[in-house]
């Protein structure tokens, strides 16, 4: 049985248990310990928390009004599995809401807006992806998802940070299970990721956002890249049954 952590970091109510569900859910599907393709049943998910089907029934509510499951008639709620064109259109807006959150950090840190611990948390961030480069793909996506997540957290703008987390959250649904496999892939981004913290750091928000631009651009472009490689694999496989 999966003990769920019901207490809140911030003040107010405590969370209800279909919400400390749906965090712990969401944040194995962010891991990639559930897989795209997966299909999330409401018995075997009260056994594994110990509650009833009520509470996992409005936790898969909640995960479904994020896109991270889609609830199917008949069959229940499934992680989804993205298209081809899906994941392309996905990426290609989270590149532009992403690099408009690195730009705002960048301002934000050029009017010394931002404080000395944060500001030494953010290259701590930096630090330990870069340290994480010979580590297994699962392990340095962590990483990358960290810093990302503290991005958008710092960047200033609360509307940018609910709308960017919730399309970082469907996008890592085939992130750790296709990003950072490759080691050219790898190198590359690193490379990028550096060039992104000086310029972060030094407040040029023009070439931090370009940057910013840049590196998701080529998360997609290895994203797609493995995805094309998994089909045609498939295809070989089912021409030579």
């Amino acid at each position: 049985m999966v003990d769920v952590d019901n207490s809140s970091d911030v003040p107010g109510p405590k969370r209800t248990h279909s919400v400390a569900i749906a965090d712990a859910l969401g944040e194995m599907i962010d891991k990639g310990e559930i897989r795209p393709g997966s299909k999330l049943t409401e018995e075997a998910l009260a056994q594994q928390f110990g509650v009833s089907r009520g509470p996992i029934r409005e936790a898969l509510s909640i995960l479904a009004r994020e896109n991270l499951v889609q609830i199917r008639p008949h069959l229940g709620a499934i992680v989804p599995e993205l298209s081809h064109d899906e994941i392309v259109d996905l990426y290609d807006v989270r590149a532009a809401l992403f690099s408009m959150a690195v730009r705002l950090l960048a301002q934000r840190c050029a009017r010394g807006e931002v404080d000395a611990e944060t500001l030494e948390t953010l290259r701590l961030k930096f630090d330990g992806m870069i340290a994480a480069e010979k580590e297994e793909a699962p392990a340095f996506a962590r990483h990358t998802q960290g810093l990302s997540r503290f991005i958008v957290d710092n960047c200033g703008n609360a509307k940018l940070r609910t709308e960017l987390t919730r399309i970082n959250r469907q996008s890592y649904l085939h992130y750790v299970e296709l990003s950072h496999s490759d080691p050219d892939h790898r190198r590359r981004f690193l490379a990028m990721s550096i060039v992104l913290r000086d310029t972060v750091q030094l407040g040029d928000a023009d070439l931090a956002a370009d940057i910013a631009f840049k590196v998701v651009g080529e998360n997609k472009r290895a994203i797609i890249e493995q995805f094309e490689r998994q089909a045609q694999t498939i295809v070989s496989l089912r021409m030579g049954r």
